[in-house]
């Protein structure tokens, strides 16, 4: 589909404007909108097709949106715009809502534009969805998946056809930045995750390539983050927070404010607390430092945990006991109590 760069203006008497209005309100789209959905409906065909395919699917399983995802594709940011603030997902079960709203904010970063207002009044789950059941599974997946799905607790690697798409490279400003970042850290084959929770951030550094599927060979010590980052801020004459302060602008709240970063390397987003809390458990050392400690009190605190029992309840959903390291318990015993 061409992108729309022409105007075509037609004339209507004023009763005929009201009732414009009227039927594109009862539609839920814009008058611009309502009236090319009507003139050219061949145009809004490949998108409610996708849609209807959704609707058809088994509730229970993981929605392919291969089709949703090729419809938007062909948009420009004003088609973009006009065509999904109409879009209704209430007759969708939640997993689905989920996996198209996550697809939706994905076109819309990609496309430099905020997503429909919809998007955010969807919650994520509340239990995580993992695409493959199988526990052995559950650490590949937790690494894989796109962070547009991760904060909304939808865990599963992208397919051919699946894979995130870019944002388009800055040559200024916070993104700018990171980019600066980015090379040192494939350098050090390190990966890292930034979580935005209330007003902490917290921050987990994950091996790039791990050697085996078991959950200890996924992450690697966070203080390595603190080196990169540093190395950095010396290089270019920043500040030490410059990080920090990058992040917060590109997430901070407002009009057009981004909702993820995704760079391969480098992600920050705003996770469930429990998704964090897992990650953290699994990922502490035997003998945990400071910054460590203060990262689990702080997620005990947010989910109001006073029991190893009820803080392993919520970290199992992610991983089985039997995954994490074997001093978990004490540690957790030692946060919370017996």
């Amino acid at each position: 589909m061409s992108p729309r760069t022409s105007q075509l203006q037609i004339r209507v008497s004023p009763a005929e404007k009201a009732a414009l209005r009227h039927l594109a309100s009862l539609s839920g789209q814009t008058v611009s909108a309502y009236v090319l959905a009507q003139a050219l409906p061949a145009a809004t065909d490949s998108l409610s097709a996708a849609l209807k395919d959704l609707r058809a699917g088994p509730p229970e399983l993981a929605p392919d949106v291969a089709a949703l995802r090729r419809s938007l594709s062909t948009l420009s940011p004003l088609e973009f715009g006009e065509r999904l603030q109409s879009v209704s997902l209430a007759d969708l079960p939640h997993l689905a809502q989920n996996r198209v709203a996550a697809l939706v904010e994905e076109v819309a970063q990609h496309l430099g534009v905020d997503p429909p207002s919809w998007v955010s009044a969807i919650p994520p789950l509340d239990h995580p969805f993992f695409r493959w059941p199988l526990l052995s599974l559950r650490s590949y997946q937790l690494r894989a998946t796109p962070v547009s799905l991760k904060r909304r607790n939808v865990f599963g690697p992208s397919t051919v056809g699946e894979e995130p798409l870019p944002r388009a490279p800055e040559t200024a400003g916070p993104w700018a930045r990171l980019q600066v970042l980015r090379p040192l850290l494939v350098s050090i084959e390190l990966d890292v995750e930034f979580y935005f929770l209330g007003s902490a951030i917290l921050h987990q550094a994950f091996t790039a390539r791990p050697g085996t599927v078991w959950p200890q060979a996924m992450f690697k010590a966070c203080g390595l983050v603190a080196q990169a980052t540093q190395e950095v801020a010396r290089s270019q004459g920043w500040t030490a927070t410059w990080l920090e302060e990058s992040l917060r602008e590109i997430l901070r709240p407002g009009p057009l404010a981004a909702r993820f970063v995704d760079l391969g390397c480098l992600r920050a987003f705003t996770p469930p607390p429990e998704y964090a809390l897992a990650i953290k458990v699994a990922a502490a050392p035997a003998e945990p430092t400071p910054p460590d400690v203060d990262d689990l009190r702080f997620l005990l605190r947010l989910l109001n945990v006073t029991s190893v029992a009820a803080a392993l309840s919520l970290v199992t959903r992610y991983f089985a006991e039997r995954q994490l390291p074997p001093h978990a318990r004490a540690l957790l015993a030692r946060l919370v109590g017996a």
